[in-house]
């Protein structure tokens, strides 16, 4: 109970690097006593850790593994004395795990079962918070369909229950939504808005996922023109990313970066900086980001190899859906072919 205490305490801190070694401590303690509920928990506490520190792959196979070990009989009532099921909070990382490594069909199922889940056992916060989380890979996604539509569930969800954090989580995510899939122009009261959600959400989460709200900013602020404010919003992130630890976004950001460089008209810039992100997806096996980067790099920077690269990723992928970056990666693929 006490390092499950102090991994938890780390977590909400946003210190990613002693939660990594509160979890492991964890699991090593109830793997020497057989303790079968804390081996469940400890591996969903090193799968939470592994996966926002970049270790995808890790991440999914104590998620798994975890659930595995998850009995609802048995389970289920430390929903009520932690605030969240533990079968709900390990679909909702494992989907984002299976996401970024490139098993995007698995992923979209993940994420349906951690809100399923929750509606079945009719418990409101893990319901909420699932909510917020597929908003969340809605957003990082691109998703306009069920995914985007979470978080105006969990925005209505929190506000009922006055589940502060995940209505300012809610707002945030589902107004970035909107702006990330809007076609017209963005308009400065639609980014006030989205600047207003922001505040409410670091209100209750000052660090965590600072770095991704600063990405989804960022790259906000470019499409409205606001190459200034964007390359403020990418310094936070990257700051972020120093202070508590949480990498696993890391590509995207860097992506950002050469977007940044690409609008301010330096193209070398724009160039290295695409192809330290596509190092770092591929290094750390991050096979959605290193798709769309290749996909940058193939539309900036057109050639044979930069096709055959998309075309390869493609080829890894454990499963594909219908989302914005398979259609985009099918379209580069189509010029290829007819070039």
């Amino acid at each position: 109970m006490a390092l499950s205490g102090l991994y938890a305490h780390a977590l909400v801190g946003a210190d990613y690097r002693s939660a990594n070694d509160w979890a492991k401590e964890l699991l090593d303690v109830s793997e020497q006593i057989q303790d079968r509920n804390f081996m469940m928990i400890g591996r969903r506490a090193l799968g939470v850790v592994a996966l926002h520190r970049a270790r995808y792959t890790e991440a999914a196979e104590a998620l798994q593994a975890s659930l595995k070990l998850y009995d609802r009989e048995t389970h289920l009532p430390l929903a009520y004395a932690q605030g969240y099921d533990h079968a709900e909070i390990c679909a909702v990382f494992l989907s984002f795990a299976q996401w970024i490594s490139g098993d995007l069909a698995a992923a979209r199922k993940m994420s349906a079962y951690s809100v399923s889940h929750s509606r079945d056992i009719n418990h409101m916060h893990s319901l909420c918070q699932a909510l917020v989380f597929r908003g969340m890979l809605g957003v990082l996604a691109r998703d306009k369909g069920a995914m985007a539509l979470a978080s105006v569930e969990a925005e209505e969800i929190g506000a009922r229950y006055d589940f502060a954090a995940m209505f300012g989580a809610g707002k945030f995510f589902g107004a970035a939504s909107r702006l990330l899939s809007q076609q017209a122009p963005l308009t400065s009261a639609e980014i006030d808005e989205l600047l207003g959600a922001h505040e409410l959400f670091v209100a209750a989460n000052p660090y965590n996922y600072g770095s991704l709200a600063g990405a989804v900013i960022a790259e906000i602020m470019l499409r409205a023109a606001r190459p200034e404010d964007c390359a403020t919003e990418l310094k936070r992130a990257e700051e972020l990313q120093e202070k508590t630890g949480e990498i696993w976004i890391a590509p995207e950001i860097m992506r950002l970066r050469a977007c940044l460089a690409d609008a301010k008209g330096d193209g070398s810039g724009a160039v290295a900086a695409r192809r330290e992100a596509l190092g770092m997806a591929e290094k750390s096996g991050a096979l959605v980001f290193a798709l769309r980067i290749a996909c940058d790099i193939a539309e900036a920077e057109p050639s044979e190899g930069a096709h055959s690269r998309v075309v390869d990723i493609m080829s890894r992928m454990p499963s594909l859906d219908g989302g914005w970056d398979v259609t985009r990666a099918q379209a580069v693929e189509a010029c290829s072919v007819t070039a």
